[in-house]
């Protein structure tokens, strides 16, 4: 069959909504000359589909495949197009592919076009593994240094379950993987042996297609750092791309923005979050940092002076203390790391059914990465967070400039 005759065929199929695998297989199969020849016919079909095809074809497993997908992407001059490079060029799992995209999408953007404004959560096929469906994703509350764990599970036409049990780290990426082929029944028997083995984090149903996200998204995170091993990158593709890119958290897919998004009440409460078990840790691990330690022995300084002031007095000099951890704590880099562990708790909330609690979570993730630094000042959250570490720096004996303080 001729690569033209391949290449209506792959169309056809994909506007009547038919199994591509095996158009894919021959196209996969053909010499490289044929194959480029194939690529850019299907880019000459006319149709608003013709981009979405090519990046069914860019997302492919085979390299060559892929290759000629990004060129025709690159000479294809739409704004969806360039979405779709700019897609490729992050979260490509060939790295040659990666590049090569970032080169089309630089070629578009030299001609003034530029990629439209994805919403979130915007679909791409799954190109990796077709034959997959989703069957089950879990997580767990990140914890206080940023780590948490997710499950996934995606069943194929025979009914054995491709599972993948992961650890992600935010500052680390993908930093353990693990994978398991069997039974629906055998895979829900791992999941509770896991939740078992690690009881101390809440855990909670969730999208599959956002639990295959997370995993996707850290190791391309260890990718860039150099860190991404041969096993954890294996383990971290077994369920091929992605069926969805998620833009922002998925909490957001349950509690719009607009809903919590300066609620002066939900942020007057945003203390209470203290309480819950899953911020158990957060006091003691920003108790660790040193300015938390520098600013402790100078509110211990301001307690044990023995001068006469009013309490008026007293007071403003630990307000000043703790505007000034404050300021040096919740810097502009820091506050959407902060935020973005609130957006997933206040998914682990919504899941859990705390819905106030979820509301408080969201409200003050937003203030954090909205906010002027005097609005943060000033929000109860960070204030009792800021307070609390400190008071807990000084009860162990950290506060004089991070010194231990002996008796």
């Amino acid at each position: 069959m001729q690569p033209e005759e391949i290449a209506n065929q792959i169309v056809a199929a994909q506007r009547g909504g038919a199994d591509l695998r095996e158009i894919m297989e021959q196209l996969a199969g053909l010499p490289m000359e044929d194959l480029e020849r194939a690529v850019t016919a299907v880019a000459r079909q006319e149709g608003d589909d013709v981009v979405e095809l090519l990046s069914y074809l860019a997302h492919s497993g085979d390299q060559r495949l892929a290759t000629c997908a990004v060129e025709a992407l690159a000479g294809h001059p739409t704004p969806t197009a360039a979405s779709v490079l700019q897609r490729i060029g992050v979260m490509a799992p060939d790295k040659s592919v990666r590049k090569q995209a970032r080169r089309g999408l630089h070629r578009l953007r030299t001609a003034g076009i530029v990629p439209d404004e994805m919403p979130p959560g915007v679909a791409v096929p799954t190109a990796v593994r077709p034959t997959l469906r989703y069957y089950r994703g879990m997580l767990t509350n990140p914890d206080p240094h940023g780590y948490r764990a997710i499950i996934v599970g995606a069943e194929r036409p025979s009914g054995i379950v491709d599972g993948v049990f992961a650890l992600l780290s935010e500052e680390n990426g993908l930093v353990q993987c693990s994978t398991l082929e069997t039974s629906r029944r055998d895979f829900d028997q791992q999941v509770n042996r896991v939740r078992q083995q690690m009881s101390g984090l809440t855990w909670v149903e969730a999208p599959p297609s956002y639990c295959h996200f997370l995993i996707y998204q850290h190791a391309e995170q260890s990718r860039g750092t150099g860190s991404l091993s041969p096993e954890r990158e294996h383990c971290a593709h077994t369920l091929g791309v992605p069926e969805t890119l998620y833009q922002q958290p998925v909490v957001y897919q349950r509690l719009p923005a607009d809903e919590v998004r300066g609620d002066s009440v939900l942020l007057d409460r945003g203390y209470e979050l203290l309480n819950l078990p899953e911020l158990g840790g957060w006091v003691s691990w920003l108790q660790q940092l040193e300015p938390v330690k520098k600013y402790a022995g100078m509110l211990l300084e301001a307690r044990e002076s023995r001068l006469v002031l009013s309490e008026l007095i007293k007071r403003e000099r630990e307000t000043r203390i703790l505007d000034a951890a404050i300021d040096e704590l919740f810097t502009p880099a820091r506050r959407p790391t902060l935020a973005g562990r609130l957006e997933e708790l206040s998914f682990v909330f919504l899941e859990s059914d705390r819905v106030v609690a979820a509301r408080i979570a969201l409200a003050t993730a937003l203030a954090l990465r909205e906010d002027s630094q005097d609005a943060i000042r000033a929000n109860p959250f960070v204030g009792a967070l800021t307070l609390a570490s400190m008071e807990y720096a000084i009860k162990t004996g950290f506060g004089r400039a991070g010194k231990i303080i002996t008796t």
